[in-house]
């Protein structure tokens, strides 16, 4: 797609954008033949102080339409008097042709800026591209070693937006002793008003949860399909709903490259050394031995699993 041409009657946002109009008047006479057939150039907004009509009324106003006479000359009215001097009906059918107009002329504008800004997209896009290697390398790695259960948990909280890790435990007698002093109404009882043996503490917040739910190369191919559809659009097709379509494209990319950027933040928060030690808590119960095997190189990025004499010693060394 190359470049559209803007009007030159985009963006009147003074009197003298008006006053620079070729044969602009100013005081025009209410003369039927002049003013019957005036064509609708294009609107404006001017403000915050209020511009005189055109016309002998001098009406103040700041939006209007700078309008063509039937003689070639121009002038500025505003919309009460363009409808009552000009033909209600036909400055109604004119009016929905101007704005119109000025939307599709405001799309060309944003691709035009699009245009112009697809090299730096490109680049930020082929510099994430290579930075999200690794992390999609570790990402591939830790699925492979990981429990599925482990690994579905985690993209289930991640969808929730649920980083909390909470630990149950048992309570100790010194404990329930503690709560059976409590009153009724303040002890942790279940349906039935029982009071509970066990207990949860929160034992941390995982970080980098994100990473389970899209990667980075996902937003960039996003990203590429985006610029392509751009590039590859001929100019002489390109319809008023797709330019509209296309003025949305740089927010789109922006967004998709932001989204990359923090999934890349994401993945190196997730991948640390405290991260991982609360998995351990997230896959209490039936996968809890499967994480406790494995060991993570947080330097490499890499995980292994542990042989049975590995994983003893790590014990005994834990405990210690």
């Amino acid at each position: 797609m190359r470049k559209f041409e803007i009007s030159p009657f985009l963006g009147l946002s003074s009197y003298s954008d008006l006053e620079q109009q070729p044969g602009f008047r100013i005081n025009v006479k209410l003369d039927e033949a002049l003013t019957r057939s005036a064509v609708i150039i294009a609107p404006y907004t001017i403000g915050p102080d209020l511009i005189p009509c055109g016309l002998t009324c001098h009406q103040g106003h700041n939006r209007g339409y700078l309008v063509r006479l039937a003689d070639g000359s121009h002038t500025n009215v505003g919309r009460n008097c363009g409808s009552n001097h000009f033909g209600a009906s036909n400055f109604d059918d004119q009016e929905k042709i101007a704005k119109a107009t000025e939307k599709t002329e405001k799309h060309k504008q944003s691709v035009n800026k699009l245009i112009d800004e697809i090299s730096s997209y490109r680049k930020r896009a082929h510099d994430l591209w290579h930075q999200s290697g690794p992390l999609g390398e570790a990402l591939d790695a830790f699925k492979s070693l990981y429990p599925d259960g482990l690994y579905q948990d985690l993209r289930n909280r991640a969808q929730r937006k649920n980083a909390l890790v909470l630990v149950t435990r048992k309570l100790d007698e010194t404990e329930k002793a503690a709560l059976e002093q409590e009153p009724q109404s303040n002890n942790r009882g279940g349906r039935n008003g029982k009071k509970s043996d066990f207990v949860q503490k929160r034992v941390g917040d995982l970080r980098g949860l994100p990473i389970f739910l899209v990667r980075p190369r996902s937003c960039l191919k996003s990203v590429q399909k985006l610029i392509a559809d751009v590039e590859n659009q001929d100019n002489e097709s390109v319809t008023p709903v797709m330019l509209a379509k296309y003025a949305k494209y740089s927010s789109l990319i922006e967004e998709q490259l932001k989204h990359a950027e923090g999934l890349l933040k994401a993945g190196t928060q997730f991948f640390e050394a405290e991260n991982f030690k609360l998995l351990t808590y997230v896959a209490e119960g039936q996968y809890a031995n499967q994480v406790e095997g494995i060991a993570w190189d947080f330097e490499e990025n890499v995980g292994r699993r542990l042989s049975y004499g590995q994983l003893k010693r790590l014990r005994k060394r834990n405990a210690s």
